[in-house]
């Protein structure tokens, strides 16, 4: 919402015709983002930008419309195949290197095993950097609990010593879950560290301000609107690198 709100703030701003279109969740309902895509082009809306993120398989069953222009914010895979002509900017990040090499410097710093949610994309790759528990994600949980109801699992796994680090896919269940745990008599971090992920405005403002990954949709978005509103140049693929923005809900980690 962020995202979005500066989006439009710039747009009014520059007193630009535009449309907006919403649709369920492109991951896990591909044809969607499809649907919408063709009912915009149906308009005779030709440049498109996707804000949400964007799987390649979501958009297999698109075709070519001629004259159509996309532009994405947030590629999910880390490699991005050869393009169609019609994709003008891509902008995609080290999402699932990052987190597999941040894994690692954890444990190898001692603060492991981790704690985490089958929503961040490198469960795979876990079995490289091995003791961590994974937490599966209950959809029967309300989402806007923001993780306070999983609070009860980790108090468990922290008395035990099987969990030593929080690393949830997003900052509000981080959020959920620190103020259920620290309601418990859980300290942060000297029991467990928590890592949120999108780095939200709020993060530094918590009783324990929340560590948590920078994700660069808001300078992916920018560089695209300049390209719009300026004139200015883009490549065909734009790569921003993930960041940590540590702060007191987690132990510094050594730097490399």
């Amino acid at each position: 919402l962020p995202l979005l709100q500066d989006l439009l703030q710039r747009l009014n701003g520059c007193a630009l015709e535009y449309q907006l279109y919403s649709c369920q969740d492109p991951v896990e309902n591909p044809s969607a983002l499809v649907k919408a895509i063709h009912d915009m082009y149906g308009m005779n809306i030709r440049q498109i930008v996707i804000i949400g993120m964007v799987s390649w398989n979501c958009l297999d069953n698109l075709g070519t419309p001629p004259g159509l222009q996309i532009y994405v914010i947030d590629a999910l895979q880390d490699d991005v195949p050869v393009l169609p002509e019609m994709f003008r900017c891509v902008c995609t990040t080290n999402r699932r290197q990052f987190q597999v090499d941040l894994a690692r410097k954890i444990i190898a710093a001692g603060y492991g095993p981790i704690l985490t949610n089958t929503r961040i994309p490198v469960l795979n790759e876990f079995g490289l950097v091995s003791p961590e528990l994974i937490l599966p994600y209950y959809d029967v949980c309300d989402y806007y609990e923001y993780g306070y109801a999983q609070a009860n699992i980790a108090y468990q796994l922290i008395r035990e010593g099987k969990c030593r680090t929080i690393m949830f896919h997003n900052d509000r269940e981080a959020i959920g879950i620190m103020a259920g745990l620290q309601k418990m008599g859980v300290r942060i971090p000297e029991d467990v560290q928590v890592i949120g992920y999108n780095n939200a405005e709020i993060c530094k403002y918590l009783y324990t301000p929340l560590t948590s990954i920078a994700h660069p949709a808001y300078k992916a978005l920018n560089r695209i609107m300049d390209h719009f509103l300026c004139g200015t140049e883009l490549p065909t693929i734009l790569f921003h690198p993930l960041e940590l923005v540590q702060r007191e809900s987690s132990f510094p980690l050594p730097e490399e």
